[in-house]
């Protein structure tokens, strides 16, 4: 069918010649789209309020050679206090680049449209440690990708003693008998079970968690460098952003 009409989140809205809007949309049935909105960067358009970034919006989508046009949109969410707060908003941001570089066009994946919809949920509710809940997503996003790292014991020889090393490329964690001659990054008990834990929780379970300062950047070190690993995600606009606030 060339016209069709299906619920989005926007992931991306930018310019598109001189009054359209270039969308990359995520949908929960046919994955990542690209879509022109006509006339939304005109003031007066019909188009114009759901098509920035941060957007959840039912779309009537006509299906075109290479890309779709955006026939009419109806708002459902616009996350205003996202907007309202430059980390939360670059976090949302973050998230959301993180889908669009590891989503296939048409590549359709309602898990992973469920746990950003979740996700920008609760930073739009300002409920617990923003910290948690992304890195929450980007294992989240892993284990549904298929990436997922191994941190319940050695992955080399099966050992359940720690202390455990870890580094991007092999895995999962290991023990100190397998770490000679790898290049090893201690990896600290508190953080170890923390990464343990998002495995058995939800989106919204991840309000109850806390770390200290150290285990979160660990966190943040650890994940980061694995999700750009394996998935070859490259240099990401969002977090260069998140490190200048």
């Amino acid at each position: 069918m060339k016209l069709f009409q299906t619920r989005a989140l926007v992931l991306r809205s930018r310019p598109f010649g001189e009054k359209d809007r270039l969308l990359t949309l995520f949908t929960l049935e046919a994955g990542k789209i690209t879509a022109r909105a006509p006339g939304a960067r005109q003031v007066k358009s019909k188009l114009s309020a759901g098509v920035e970034p941060l957007t959840c919006a039912s779309f009537l989508l006509h299906r075109g050679r290479s890309i779709c046009t955006v026939s009419q949109l109806q708002m459902e969410q616009s996350y205003a206090r996202i907007r309202a707060n430059i980390r939360d908003f670059a976090l949302s941001l973050y998230l959301a680049e993180l889908v669009e570089k590891t989503m296939e066009e048409g590549a359709a994946s309602p898990q992973i449209y469920e746990l950003l919809a979740d996700c920008w949920f609760l930073l739009n509710e300002q409920k617990g440690d923003r910290d948690m809940l992304v890195r929450f997503f980007e294992l989240t996003l892993l284990n549904i990708l298929g990436y997922s790292p191994h941190f319940e014991d050695c992955i080399f020889c099966g050992s359940d003693k720690g202390p455990f090393f870890w580094n991007k490329s092999s895995g999962g964690i290991f023990c100190r008998d397998c770490s000679a001659g790898q290049s090893a990054i201690p990896l600290s008990g508190g953080t170890l079970a923390l990464l343990r834990s998002f495995s058995a929780f939800t989106a919204a379970k991840t309000v109850n968690l806390r770390g200290s300062a150290e285990q979160k950047k660990e966190l943040q070190m650890i994940l980061l460098q694995y999700l750009q690993y394996w998935t070859g995600i490259g240099h990401l606009q969002a977090l260069s952003f998140l490190q200048k606030i």
